[in-house]
């Protein structure tokens, strides 16, 4: 798959399984456990630079969940500087530094058919991501993805309260096929905690 240069643009949506578990220390009836069906819409632009390893990507993405008869949305958005590295003749690393804000839906209540508040907690911090591009031939590859998010400051909690910083992770694995010279499609599975 030949590697871009210049301007491009990313589309993608994820269907999500959420496993959510959560305590509210201020009513302490409400430590909830429960599975939800959602999904991420993502939608980004990005620059790689024909004459440098640098570029530059920036992400903002849409997400829900249902939760009995109702529904919840959380926000997030990136802005990364790429460096790549070509490995080899088929394979390329690009890396991603930069800082990213997030929106965590909290629910409280007694269990998922009882929630009686939800409140969203915004965070932001720096941004670390890798993905390994490789082809398999002309038009197939796969791709492979880890980025770390610690959540080091809070712009808003339901208590005004400071959040406590702690590390968000994501994992992937994807399939890549190169429709035409201008889009290439990918689908897979990833994990984030």
């Amino acid at each position: 798959i030949d590697r871009l240069s210049g301007w491009y643009a990313i589309a993608s949506y994820l269907i999500t399984m959420i496993d959510y578990q959560s305590s509210n220390f201020d009513q302490s009836n409400s430590n909830l456990t429960y599975s939800a069906i959602g999904g991420v819409g993502r939608l980004g632009m990005g620059y790689l630079s024909p004459r440098s390893s640098w570029g530059l990507l920036g992400i903002a993405d849409l997400g829900g969940m249902t939760v009995g008869s109702e529904n919840y949305t959380y926000a997030s958005a990136e802005g990364n500087a790429i460096y790549r590295n070509v490995m080899g003749d088929k394979g390329e690393l690009r890396q991603q530094f930069g800082l990213f804000y997030k929106e965590f839906p909290e629910t409280v209540g007694r269990t998922s058919s009882q929630i009686t508040e939800t409140n969203l907690i915004k965070a932001v911090g720096p941004h670390y991501g890798a993905e390994f591009w490789y082809a398999l031939s002309s038009k197939l590859g796969f791709q492979m993805n880890m980025h770390l998010y610690p959540s080091l400051g809070k712009i808003k909690t339901p208590t005004n309260e400071d959040i406590r910083p702690s590390l968000s992770f994501q994992a992937g694995l994807l399939g890549s096929y190169r429709l035409n010279k201008n889009i290439t499609g990918l689908a897979g599975y990833a994990f984030r905690q």
